[in-house]
């Protein structure tokens, strides 16, 4: 029996639209590289019937992009050893990065990226398989570390703060 969806991470979650995204309670399936896939409590995130994945910034109340800052994850190859994961990261629909991970089943792998993206495409293929009877390209995921990117308005914003609080002080002491 193959990896099949508890349930699909809710849109919002973390700040981020997700697509074909699942979650897996490993204490619940410890089937595979799931048993060790968890670095932060049981519950890992993982690509749904082993097809691609894809995460989003939501869209700002204001029309902001959703820009974010992607650190870093940590993935887990669950049925394939040496599988090869496809990282792209994406704005406004333009290919920015591309970077192509390997995983294993024997446990997460932390990666990471640094890019300022909307998006994020995550494909799998290829590895051997790990003996557990399924040939598909499942990956987990945990710890998907990310940054907001503020507006430049609230750059400006911040910036006048600053401003007129050094040129109150300057006032005060001159």
């Amino acid at each position: 029996m193959t990896a099949a969806a508890q349930a699909f991470v809710p849109a919002g979650y973390g700040g981020l639209n997700w697509f074909n995204v699942a979650v897996q309670d490993t204490a619940a399936n410890g089937r595979g590289g799931f048993a060790r896939a968890a670095t932060s409590g049981s519950y890992v995130a993982f690509n749904n019937n082993g097809t691609a994945a894809m995460v989003s910034g939501m869209a700002l109340p204001a029309g902001g992009a959703g820009d974010f800052l992607f650190n870093s994850v940590a993935l887990t190859a669950v049925y394939l050893d040496g599988l090869r994961i496809h990282v792209t990261g994406l704005r406004d629909g333009a290919v920015l990065y591309e970077q192509t991970v390997l995983a294993d089943t024997t446990g997460p792998a932390v990666f990471r990226f640094g890019w300022e993206v909307d998006a994020l495409y995550f494909a799998a293929d290829g590895g051997v398989p790990a003996g557990y009877g399924v040939d598909a390209p499942y990956f987990a995921m945990d710890d998907l570390r990310i940054n907001e990117i503020p507006e430049p308005g609230t750059l400006a914003l911040l910036g006048l703060g600053l401003g007129g609080a050094l040129w109150s002080r300057r006032r005060r002491g001159g």
